[in-house]
């Protein structure tokens, strides 16, 4: 049986009761959180302060993996990476590859994990270069465009960039996929050698938002989270 992990979108939860989603997630068994963090600069949306995350370790202790879709990275990382349960940290390579290798260093010398964002146009022969050339531990396949609230899903061009970067390079131990995951395209992910998915709202928070009631509330995250682990303890 695969080590699939699941995570949690926290871009997903109730603003106005992110500390209840939270205790809801954990208790459903999740195993980390994955916060977006975005300046309305690099994609259009804004995302996550550095106090609602410092907050939120307060309330957990399930690591928490940044996705960052900033102008200014050294800026972000300055304010996050002295949170709490930061665990990962993934970013573009688009508007970076001048500094790529002094951002690796600097999220490291944090003692936190590195990932890279691959969009749905995102040159695989760079990535491949970088997964080479670097000490990246975790690539994350996007099956949307990042920060754009309505679109379409894109799961084949996710699953073609695998096939295309599987038959170049060894991926690193952390394989994500945030972004047309579901509970229709989550076991040919897994076949592709995905092995770590954001989960929101298409599947963990499904119609979550239709209910007010907490102990409604929880027993459909709930019971979301036992679709998604029949699906991924079956692959």
């Amino acid at each position: 049986m695969k080590n699939i992990k699941v995570g949690a979108s926290v871009i997903c939860m109730n603003p106005l009761n992110i500390e209840q989603d939270i205790v809801l997630c954990e208790k459903s068994g999740v195993d980390y959180f994955h916060l977006d963090i975005m300046d309305g600069s690099y994609v259009p949306r804004f995302g996550l302060y550095p106090e609602i995350v410092k907050e939120m370790s307060k309330v957990t202790g399930l690591r928490f993996d940044l996705h960052l879709m900033v102008e200014d990275l050294q800026f972000a990382l300055d304010q996050f990476l002295p949170c709490d349960n930061i665990n990962l940290v993934s970013f573009h390579l688009e508007g970076n590859e001048g500094n790529l290798y002094k951002i690796v260093d600097e999220i490291k010398s944090y003692d936190v994990s590195v990932g890279i964002v691959v969009n749905l146009t995102t040159s695989l022969d760079h990535v491949a270069q970088i997964i080479n050339d670097s000490e990246i531990d975790s690539i994350m396949f996007m099956g949307i465009h990042p920060g754009v609230l309505i679109q379409e899903h894109r799961p084949l061009q996710v699953l073609r960039n695998i096939e295309n970067l599987v038959n170049r390079v060894s991926l690193p131990l952390s394989v994500q996929c945030d972004g047309a995951v579901n509970f229709d395209t989550i076991s040919d992910f897994i076949t592709s050698g995905i092995n770590s998915f954001v989960c929101g709202s298409s599947t963990l928070f499904k119609n979550v938002d239709l209910v007010n009631d907490p102990d409604e509330k929880e027993l459909l995250i709930s019971q979301n989270m036992e679709k998604i682990r029949s699906i991924t303890h079956g692959i």
